[in-house]
């Protein structure tokens, strides 16, 4: 039986039949794997390794940032961009300024008018 494994045929049928299981168990849904879990394990899991993803993640973004060229991507984006649409970027990005601006402008005139009446019945 040991030599008859042995042969090229045989190790054909053995690494074909185990890959197509293997496949055949990637291709299965796994569903949800906190179904898995017993009763409060989620939030134990949570609790114990929250603080620890956190400082690894806190540790490896400045890494990742400086190897991003994000000027490049930038520029590539807007580049990519039809004159159209830059147009419409700078148009609602300039509206939504002005709208905050106006916005600003009527709370500081209530502000000044306020001051100026409670100024006006203080000083007769």
């Amino acid at each position: 039986l040991a030599r008859a494994a042995q042969t090229k045929e045989v190790r054909g049928w053995l690494a074909e039949g185990s890959q197509t299981a293997f496949e055949a168990l990637l291709e299965r849904p796994i569903q949800r794997p906190a179904d898995w879990l017993p009763p409060g394990a989620r939030d134990r899991l949570v609790k114990a390794l929250s603080p620890a993803l956190w400082g690894w993640i806190q540790q490896q973004v400045p890494a990742v940032v400086e190897h991003l060229d994000i000027e490049a991507l930038v520029e590539q984006k807007v580049l990519g961009f039809s004159v159209q649409r830059v147009e419409e970027l700078v148009r609602a990005t300039t509206q939504r300024e002005l709208d905050l601006i106006v916005r600003l402008g009527y709370v500081l005139g209530a502000v000044v008018g306020l001051a100026a009446w409670g100024v006006s019945l203080v000083l007769p």
